[in-house]
């Protein structure tokens, strides 16, 4: 029961985290007008996002959250800098552009780092027969 209310909470302030920094980032540090499709947009990608983390979370993957968490944080700190930034118009899409590079590259590494903490541990735990 713990977990499965861990792996809740992690899901939801990843969803919450994700569509408020988006919304301010666009907003206010862009002063672009808000239409429903970016709310959709916003909703779609923080889902998105939520439910990778829910997949470290639920399956136990601490240096995996770990990792992405990293990844995320970094992003959206990319994010807020290109917005705030003068980038000749182009900040908006800089900014973008880095946070899903970010996010990817996260989650890339933190799915090897998995990967190799798997094969050590099952390694550790294999007997060799003479």
């Amino acid at each position: 029961m713990k977990q499965k209310n861990n792996v809740l909470l992690i899901s939801v302030l990843f969803f919450v985290a994700t569509f408020i920094l988006l919304y301010v980032a666009v907003k206010i540090l862009l002063g672009n007008a808000l239409v429903v499709e970016n709310f959709i947009a916003y909703g779609v990608l923080s889902l998105i996002l939520a439910a990778v983390a829910a997949a470290f979370a639920m399956s136990k993957r601490r240096i995996g959250l770990i990792i992405f968490s990293i990844g995320y944080v970094l992003g959206f700190a990319y994010l807020i800098y290109a917005f705030s930034s003068d980038l000749s118009g182009w900040e908006d899409i800089a900014g973008l552009l880095g946070l899903f590079l970010f996010l990817g590259g996260g989650t890339v590494i933190a799915a090897i780092a998995e990967l190799i903490t798997y094969f050590i541990n099952k390694n550790k735990n294999t007997t060799y027969d003479k």
